[in-house]
């Protein structure tokens, strides 16, 4: 969950860079804590799915991932060219934040205290 905040606050402080040097590094920083944070939560998804389900349930998550972010590309550049640019890196920040929040309501303790929980078999 660390690494998912840390790159939702580089991903508001991108448009804020006041040279093009901050602006690559936040970006990196950005990338590099979001797919860092996909390992753990691949993992926890594992943990939590039956073995007959494994291969449909990682398929819909990684649709789930993708179909937001081939939107997200072909609308930036709409938005970039017609808005001020700080904000698709806001509407971005707080997709980000309701994802964070959803993912504590639903994984409160994604760690069960003895032994494996399957919630879908």
């Amino acid at each position: 969950m660390i690494p998912r905040i840390i790159s939702t606050i580089a991903l508001i402080l991108i448009p804020l860079s006041t040279t093009l040097y901050l602006a690559v590094v936040t970006y990196v920083i950005y990338v590099m804590f979001r797919v860092s944070s996909l390992a753990p939560q691949q993992a926890l998804m594992m943990d939590l799915v039956g073995r007959g389900s494994r291969s449909t349930v990682s398929g819909v998550n990684q649709a789930s991932r993708l179909l937001p972010s081939a939107t997200a590309t072909t609308v930036s550049g709409p938005m970039l060219d017609y808005l001020p640019l700080p904000v698709p890196f806001a509407m971005a920040f707080i997709f980000n934040v309701i994802n964070i929040a959803l993912y504590r309501r639903f994984f409160p303790n994604p760690r069960p205290a003895r032994g494996g929980v399957t919630i879908i078999d």
